[in-house]
């Protein structure tokens, strides 16, 4: 069956080279035929194909209830095609705001400074000050978390050396088994860097607010 398929909204249309084929298409089907297709594939038909589709039955005085639910099917779809966009352009915002929050705090700015900053990146300022409360309880987590992963490379290290110590004896799968410890190595270095990262910033807001109390009182 000739058709052109891709979901999208109803609203907008774009010319297709086939559109004249496809008209002619639907206008040689049955009205079984055109029901049928309303039914069961209209969610894959593009804005243009329903478009064609709708004339058709138009003209032939049938399926307006079908058309009906379809027309409704799309929308729904399409909605939530669009929710789902604005939640991913929410997140991208939102990890991009923390990433700054984390940097400005690992660089000691003050909150002042990091909430300026915040706005800039085009939060509001309920978001902004929500990360201000909670990057501290946030970095001390990942920090802990940073320490498990470093704990978890010296354990994939230390069976990596008795692999290799194994292969070696046994004079098969040395390259092998190198890589074993190599990347238990690697996963300390990168977990020692990252936990050190975050205690920074812990630090840099204890130091801040031990500093805020001395001048308050």
């Amino acid at each position: 069956m000739l058709t052109l398929r891709r979901i999208h909204p109803i609203t907008k249309m774009s010319p297709h080279p086939y559109t004249a084929a496809i008209k002619q298409k639907y206008a040689g089907m049955s009205d079984e035929e055109l029901l049928l297709l309303a039914k069961k594939e209209g969610l894959d038909l593009t804005a243009e194909a329903v478009t064609l589709l709708r004339e058709e039955l138009g003209r032939r005085k049938i399926g307006a209830d079908i058309m009906a639910e379809l027309d409704r099917e799309i929308i729904v779809r399409y909605g939530l095609k669009i929710k789902q966009s604005e939640e991913d352009v929410h997140a991208d915002l939102y990890n991009k705001a923390w990433k700054f929050a984390f940097n400005s705090k690992a660089n000691g700015q003050t909150d002042n400074e990091t909430y300026s900053g915040l706005i800039q990146t085009g939060i509001n300022s309920e978001y902004a000050y929500y990360i201000l409360n909670s990057i501290k309880d946030k970095a001390e987590a990942l920090a802990k978390d940073s320490l498990s992963a470093a704990q978890a490379g010296l354990v994939i290290l230390i069976i990596g050396i008795f692999l290799v110590y194994y292969t070696f004896k046994l004079g098969h799968f040395q390259a092998a088994a190198v890589f074993v410890p190599v990347t238990g190595m690697l996963r300390i270095v990168t977990a020692t860097v990252t936990k050190s990262k975050y205690q920074t910033i812990v630090d840099n807001i204890k130091s801040e607010r031990d500093q805020q109390d001395v001048e308050q009182g």
